[in-house]
Parts: structure tokens; sequence; C-alpha cells
């Protein structure tokens, strides 16, 4: 928001009536507060609530210095949501100073879990990984959990069924002058603006939001411009001249899913009629399909066996020895269980010595919704992390399913799991 007031209306950046659920992040929010209130926080809180009006009720809000989120809800599905929680994450200077960092707020609707995320990560051209590192310490600290037990060991991105990141993160177009980038945004070649994007780059190298997606840009560079209504011109705002910054696609949103948990984008913008900020805002609108809560059925007993499982995992840069232990459970088993130790960087653990993972619940159309939940730990080095990994039990059945899933510690890729894996009725 640039520190500035709300402009007098937030059209059509937040539309009202068309939603279920509306998530607001700001960045830069810190302006004196208007009547009645007396904190810039509840002013701005108020000014969304006010915008949205009564057919929709804030779920959750919360601050980190001037990076806001607040989340609101229409009234007629606010008692289908639970386990709403909050919480924030510094990583400005020693990790301490808000002025950057995340905020989040994650609950469950029906029982599909949420966790949507707004950061305001490190500035300028040249801090690229410093932007990275940004990412990774919110996706590791943000203490935000949709299971029990132990998995909570897991990080935010490898527990919730869809997770949504938001904000200025400050990423660059690197490659081109100040003049080229002015010269395609003016004839509206984002293709070949986005094939010099930091951010893009960064997700394809796997250093930073990896696993996550962003709908296609189609919108011009959303920072640096002037304030105001007389900098637009042939409907763009102009870019301002301090510093000669180079325009950049600085705002984003991104998403990502658990497998086969789905999720439709429907649009993706930036509107230069809100002028009050040198930034543009941006906003994206998506579908997702929420599970229901499984229907009492008969007290059938399944049991899920993983036939056999081999780990790769990224050599370390250092030479630590690697002897991966595997933690294997999910929110619908009785116990987790254990693929006790092996020695080195790609171990295999065959059929009959993995233990048989036990649903509690006997409805197979659930338990084929489900996912089962892998952490992996170097215990050659005092169990330190070397991946997470989360499988669909979508295609499971009484036949030997192949299967495969990245390992991420993080949010970098940091190895791979493969097996086989099968499910059976008990007597």
């Amino acid at each position: 928001m640039g520190d500035a007031p709300p402009p007098p209306t937030l059209d059509p950046w937040l539309p009202r009536g068309g939603y279920d659920i509306v998530v607001i992040g700001v960045q830069e929010c810190e302006y004196t507060a208007r009547q009645p209130h007396d904190t810039c926080e509840a002013d701005w809180f108020s000014c969304v609530q006010d915008h949205m009006g009564r057919a929709y009720v804030k779920l959750a809000g919360t601050s980190l210095l001037s990076i806001r989120l607040c989340v609101l809800v229409k009234r007629s599905i606010y008692y289908r949501i639970t386990n709403i929680q909050l919480d924030t994450i510094a990583t400005g200077i020693g990790n301490v100073i808000g002025n950057k960092g995340g905020v989040g707020v994650a609950f469950k609707f029906d029982d599909s879990s949420f966790c949507f995320i707004g950061s305001h990560l490190a500035a300028h051209q040249e801090k690229t990984e410093l932007r990275n590192s940004n990412y990774r310490d919110i996706a590791a600290k943000l203490k935000l959990r949709a299971l029990v037990g132990r998995g909570r060991d897991l990080d935010v991105l490898n527990q919730f069924d869809h997770v949504f990141w938001m904000g200025d993160l400050n990423y660059r177009i690197d490659g081109l002058s100040r003049q080229e980038v002015l010269l395609q945004a003016s004839q509206r070649n984002w293709e070949a603006l986005n094939h010099y994007d930091q951010l893009r780059l960064e997700r394809e190298c796997g250093n930073a939001f990896a696993g996550f997606r962003e709908a296609h840009i189609a919108f011009p560079p959303t920072y640096k411009y002037m304030r105001g209504d007389e900098y637009i011109k042939d409907g763009m705002r102009e870019y301002t001249e301090e510093r000669m910054r180079i325009p950049s696609w600085c705002d984003r949103i991104l998403w990502r899913n658990l497998p086969d948990c789905s999720v439709r984008n429907d649009s993706y913008n930036c509107f230069d009629t809100i002028t009050t900020s040198d930034h543009s805002p941006v906003a994206g609108t998506f579908y997702v399909r929420c599970a229901r809560l499984p229907r009492p059925s008969k007290k059938a007993k399944f049991a899920i066996h993983i036939v056999q499982l081999e780990c790769k995992v990224d050599e370390d840069k250092e030479g630590t020895k690697i002897h991966p232990n595997i933690l294997i459970f999910g929110k619908i088993f009785e116990h987790e269980v254990e693929a006790q130790k092996r020695k080195g960087s790609h171990v295999v653990w065959d059929q009959g010595t993995i233990p048989v993972l036990y649903p509690f619940i006997g409805n197979y159309d659930y338990i084929s919704r489900n996912h089962i939940f892998f952490l992996v730990r170097n215990s050659a080095n005092n169990n330190s992390e070397l991946g997470q990994a989360v499988l669909s039990m979508k295609n499971i059945s009484e036949k030997e399913l192949d299967f495969e899933a990245k390992l991420y510690s993080a949010g970098r890729i940091t190895g791979a799991l493969f097996g086989k894996m099968k499910i059976s009725l008990e007597e």
C-alpha cells in the first residue's frame, strides 16, 4: 500500500458477493488511523469488512508490523470452518525485525485444510538469494498445523491440502535494461518480459517456491509507479524515474496443493485504477473442490502395504554421511510406522521390511481421498531432516501400484521416493 491510506473504493480489486472466501494480503500498510479507530490495523480491517458488507464475516486477521492478512468468509458457510490458526515470522535484520517476513492464517473447511500466507521479501535487484532465503525461513518456521502427532514436524507446504502464497515477493526482471523493459511493456509483450523474471527462473531451478504454480501473467509489471490518477496514460500507469528502477512483477500470487487436491484458477490480473501506492494491486480467483467429512460405513478393516520403498537424496556438499530413516504416517492411520535406517544416499527397503499401515476408518472412498506422509531424517547426523514427501492414495487397489514422490525440505527439492503400494481388506 506504500504506507498510504486506502482509496475511496476498493472496487474493482475486491469484488463483492461472488466468492465464499476472500483473502486480502497487504504490505507497507502503515498510515495514520482514521476515526473512530486507534490503530492502522483496526482501520484497515474495518475498511475491508465495510467494503465486503454484511454478507461476510471476518474469520481472522493478523499483522507483522505493516504486513497484514485478513480472511473473510460468507456468513452462510462460517459454521463449516474449524481449527483457525494464526502465526507470523520475521525475516528482517537478524530474523527479528518485522519489516520483512510472513504472516499466515490456516483453517479447515469441511474436511479440506487451507493455509494462506502473505509475505514481504527482501528488496533490491541483486538480492535474489536473500529473497529465496526469506521464503525458506517462512516455509520452515510458520507454526501452522493441519496434522497431529509426528505430522506436526512437517512444514506448512506439506501439511495443508491447499496453500496460497501472496504478497510483495520483490523478485525483479533481470537481464534487460530499464528502457528495454519499458519498450516491451508499452507493446504489452509480457512473454518477452517473463523470460527474464527472477521468480520464474528460481522456481525452475528449484531454489524457491518449488512445487508452486502461478497463473499466466498477462498484465504490466506492478512496480514502481508514480502515484495518482493523473499518471495514467493510454490506460497504463506511468513508471517512476526515481533511482531509475527497472519495472518488475514484484506482487504475486502462487498456490500449491497436496497430490490430487484440485484447484482451478479462473483469473489473475493487476488493477491499475488503484493509484494510491507505487505498486499496483493484483488479484486471483480460484475454484476449489472441498472434501466432505466421511459418512458412517460398515466396519471394514483395511490395511495399506508399502511393498517396496526406494529413497534417493541429494548428496551433502560437505560430505556428511547419509543414513536415511523414514517415518510414515497419515491423518487416517492408527499409528505411524518406520522404515529402519539404511546407509547411503540411495537405499531400498524390500517387501516385508516396512510395517503395515492400518486406517481407523473403514471407508474405501474416504481412504482413497487421503495421503501418506513421509518424513526422512539422517540418523548419521543428529536426525537432521533430509526431506518430506506426500503420496496420494487416489488410485490405490489390491494390485500393486507404482508411485513416485518428490522430497522437499524448506521449500526446496532434495530428492525423491519411489516404490509400490497396495490395499487389502483384512478378515
